[in-house]
């Protein structure tokens, strides 16, 4: 939990699917590019959120590491 942020376990990790490059969305794709670029946590957030079809449910149960999405 050093710096606030949670430490997963390799096997764990493993598991989780990462789309191809070219299959991700157009706009999805400049979304995650422009949030990388300007360093926005939220916009990056929102961007895996619409890349992984995120219910507002699902989002809530990860929680947050933003301030602003605890308010």
């Amino acid at each position: 939990m050093r710096g606030g942020y949670l430490r997963f376990q390799a096997q764990y990790l493993r598991r989780i699917r990462l789309p191809l490059w070219e299959d991700v969305p157009e706009a999805v794709h400049k979304a995650l590019v422009d949030a990388a670029d300007s360093e926005d946590i939220q916009g990056c957030n929102d961007a895996v959120a619409a890349l992984y079809r995120l219910t507002t449910e699902e989002r809530s149960a990860i929680g947050s590491n933003n301030e602003r999405d605890s308010q």
